[in-house]
């Protein structure tokens, strides 16, 4: 006989996997952003299976992290976490793990979605191939840079470039235990709320809204946020969904007391309401002399004093200009790219240093800044802007992959002395905190 598995007073007991204590939920989706990536390839979507439920089961199993891993009986061990986890979620078969999941997924695809190439090859007035943004494309370009063909793989104009889909729906079946339902439901909701599905769901790729939910064969009446009360009822929902406990420093989690606003006025699609969220944070994130055309922010300077080049700009251009030497953007997530076209046309990367003595790589660090459009009862979509409470810079510190030969430590913290400086403080203004001060100005 099938056997699933339940926690009674901390011990593993085995009852009958029909048991009429099991709950089995269907949940119907739409994507109402193009999904990134997803498959064997990376940053394609798959063919033909466009969503796993293996897939599913990570992003579950991440937000119920996010949202239980900091039970009052976990203390704040991640070792306790992990073990609660695994017994809901599945591990590895091995002596001393829990096995199987107790939560079991399926995913039917109902709708496979349409191809939307971001990018397109064109010839430059120099008669060179390049890569742009594609008219016509529904993809914000700035997000999507990934997609993106590299120099070396241009072959032709018109060439066909990586694609995204739009359009997909899909069907999830989940069934679980009864005793399993608060960790399991408050999985779902932060998975969407604040996630979704594929790749980049932290810059609003794949975000998901329900459209349908039955329990145990019966259709469930359920509400989206209203528009007009967005922000309040998040945080009401975090309240109800969200433990108040200690997490281990190291688990990305969500908070009541997190920031997270919503953008204004509500749109008429969710496209629109990506599409205001990225262009304010790519203005924030590009901001530049209005007259000349220059960054204000200070990595590329940074760089180029490392190599012994000229700034871009001197104090005459920029009145009592002064260069702050740090890297302050890497919080919004590594690794960062930084490309002087003017400066021998090379790309720098910074990323996370490896461990010195296990020589472990921590190269990537995954944004605590979440930018995504959330579906609304009122037929109208709002951004929304939220910080995981999450390491923003790796254990090691940060370095500067090759060809840098200056690799003198880099720092990122911003002090009072830097954000008094100038052109700096126009970006910032007081705040020291980066992410802080891209919410002060989100609208």
């Amino acid at each position: 006989m099938a056997r699933s598995y339940k926690e009674i007073e901390g011990e593993i007991v085995v009852t009958p996997k029909n048991n009429p204590a099991n709950i089995k939920q269907t949940r119907t989706y739409k994507l109402i952003t193009p999904l990134f990536g997803g498959g064997a390839e990376t940053q394609k979507p798959d063919a033909i299976t466009t969503v796993r439920g293996s897939e599913v089961r990570g992003h579950l199993r991440f937000w119920w992290r996010a949202t239980r891993g900091g039970q009052e009986k976990f203390e704040g061990k991640l070792e306790k976490m992990k073990e609660a986890e695994e017994r809901i979620w599945g591990s590895a078969a091995q002596e001393g793990k829990a096995g199987p999941s107790q939560v079991k997924i399926n995913v039917k695809l109902v709708n496979p979605g349409t191809d939307d190439q971001p990018f397109e090859v064109v010839k430059n007035r120099k008669n060179k191939l390049i890569s742009q943004p594609r008219n016509g494309s529904i993809v914000p370009s700035y997000v999507a840079f990934p997609l993106q063909p590299k120099k070396e793989d241009l072959k032709q104009a018109g060439q066909k470039t990586s694609a995204v889909k739009i359009g997909v729906e899909f069907v999830l079946e989940i069934s679980y235990p009864s005793s399993l339902g608060e960790e399991v439901e408050a999985a779902l909701w932060a998975w969407e709320t604040f996630g979704g599905v594929g790749g980049r769901t932290r810059r609003g790729f794949g975000a998901l809204q329900l459209k349908e939910k039955h329990i145990n064969g019966k259709k469930v009446n359920f509400s989206l946020v209203n528009s007009e009360n967005a922000e309040k009822e998040l945080k009401n929902e975090l309240s109800k969904y969200v433990v108040s406990g200690k997490w281990h420093e190291g688990v990305p989690h969500l908070n009541t007391e997190m920031k997270l606003k919503v953008t204004k006025p509500a749109t008429s699609s969710a496209n629109q309401a990506w599409h205001n969220l990225v262009v304010q944070y790519q203005n924030f994130r590009q901001k530049r002399n209005k007259r000349l055309g220059k960054s204000l922010w200070p990595e590329a300077n940074e760089l180029r004093r490392r190599l012994g080049k000229p700034m871009n700009w001197t104090p005459e251009e920029v009145e009592n200009a002064e260069l702050v030497q740090k890297f302050p953007r890497t919080v919004f997530g590594l690794p960062m790219l930084m490309h002087l076209p003017h400066d021998g046309d090379v790309t720098f990367t910074i990323q996370g240093r490896p461990d010195p003595e296990t020589d472990r790589k921590y190269e990537r660090l995954s944004s605590v800044l979440i930018l995504k459009p959330i579906a609304c009862s009122n037929e109208k979509a709002v951004g929304l802007a939220a910080i995981l409470h999450a390491p923003t810079t790796p254990p090691n510190g940060l370095e500067i992959k090759e060809p840098m030969k200056n690799q003198d430590p880099i720092n990122w913290q911003l002090t009072r002395s830097d954000v008094g400086t100038n052109p700096l403080s126009t970006v910032v203004g007081n705040e020291i905190d980066v992410i802080e001060a891209f919410f002060k100005r989100l609208k």
